[in-house]
């Protein structure tokens, strides 16, 4: 009886959740920016105690990915990333399940960057949530490394919508906002956000009609709502932006 609840739950949550993205932007697609996904091979480390390594492996054989699943498949969240054998991050820096990374030029340099997906554990509209990890290439020995998390995360929010061969970034969160009378609500908040200098900063005033809102409720809804404020959409804005972690790594 449980379990049908729960399932019940689950569906109700995901019928009218709307689908990344809720409606187009544009009448036509954004340019998405060419990436490449790992290839992944199965190491058995311990035959007797059942102990698996997956190692990813960027196209360019820069970068792996070494995932530590100690009772068969079993994902244990030890992850290592190196670029060229050097240690980008390590251990349970990485302790969730990893669902994707790839290899791409992100801020246009020519240089060869890594984006690493990973959900986090949960049910219902939990499960739809996801933590990023960008990391730019400067040079041999210099990245940033970007942290951010999001719902319905993937390759799709890297997209050049100014079309200048950089990427933008499109970040879904789901938030708590109070409409114009007061009463809370939930939204599904669209941030845009662009490279410059290294660093992920909010670009909504680039780009007509962001950041957008979207009522989450139990109703097919794919309209950006008119319940708040422009001073209140800047201030959601503000407060989803400094969630954001940004740090300089020297290899």
């Amino acid at each position: 009886m449980i379990f049908l609840l729960l399932l019940v739950i689950s569906i109700k949550a995901f019928a009218y959740y709307e689908a990344y993205p809720p409606y187009m932007f544009t009448e036509e697609p954004f340019e998405s920016i060419e990436y490449k996904d790992f290839s992944e091979k199965e190491v058995v480390a311990d035959e007797d105690n059942e102990q698996s390594l997956f190692v990813f492996t960027s196209p360019s054989e820069d970068y792996t990915l070494v995932r530590n699943c100690g009772w068969g498949t079993v994902d244990t969240g030890s992850k290592d990333l190196k670029y060229k054998n050097k240690i980008l991050m390590e251990g349970d820096d990485f302790n969730s399940t990893l669902e994707r990374a790839i290899e791409l030029d992100l801020d246009g340099n020519g240089l060869n960057d890594c984006v690493v997906f990973r959900q986090y554990f949960g049910n219902s509209i939990a499960v739809l949530q996801g933590k990023v990890d960008i990391f730019l290439r400067f040079s041999e020995t210099e990245f940033q490394h970007i942290y951010y998390e999001g719902f319905c995360i993937g390759s799709e929010d890297f997209v050049d919508m100014d079309k200048d061969g950089k990427s933008e970034i499109i970040r879904l969160d789901l938030v708590r906002g109070a409409d114009k009378k007061g009463k809370e609500h939930n939204y599904w908040g669209y941030n845009i956000y662009e490279l410059v200098d290294g660093k992920m900063v909010n670009a909504n005033e680039k780009y007509e009609g962001f950041p957008k809102y979207v009522w989450y409720t139990e109703k097919h809804n794919d309209k950006d709502t008119s319940h708040l404020t422009k001073e209140y959409r800047e201030k959601l804005a503000k407060e989803q932006y400094s969630k954001i972690e940004q740090e300089k790594i020297r290899i």
